[in-house]
């Protein structure tokens, strides 16, 4: 069943009715490479993507002036909080993470064995970090 098998933000995501105009999407407009002049010949979507797209890679590489094997790619901004989290992370760890929050953050320190600490970012405050509610949530 749908509801049982997802984290309450994706549950919330997959069913809730669809704004008219939805300023948190994290999505592109779908369209086609036809759709796009110049697109299919501009790029080459059967080279290896390992850890990459190469080309990619080896630009960041060089802009950064290191290795090309210490720049990784991920597949937007959760396959990148995921791979921070595997970097990390590890079981027994424990992750202190603000309330509210992304539920993917919570998900991935999870799923790396950690045991995961709330504190409170408060609407009356502006959200800001309260470094008092912070230090109380450290064990």
């Amino acid at each position: 069943m749908l509801e049982s098998s997802l984290a309450p933000y994706l549950l919330w995501a997959k069913t809730r009715h669809p704004a008219a105009i939805d300023l948190a999407g994290s999505n592109l407009v779908h369209c086609s490479l036809d759709e796009v002049p110049g697109a299919r010949e501009a790029i080459d979507l059967s080279a290896p993507n390992d850890n990459g797209y190469a080309p990619v890679r080896e630009a960041i590489a060089r802009h950064y002036g290191i290795d090309v094997s210490r720049v990784a790619q991920a597949n937007g901004c959760s396959g990148a909080n995921f791979l921070v989290m595997a970097a990390l992370v590890g079981a027994g760890d424990e992750v202190l993470v603000e309330r509210p929050t992304y539920d993917p953050l919570i998900g991935a320190a999870r799923l790396m064995g950690a045991a995961i600490t709330r504190f409170e970012r408060r609407f009356s405050n502006g959200f800001r970090l309260d470094p008092d509610d912070v230090r109380r949530a450290i064990t």
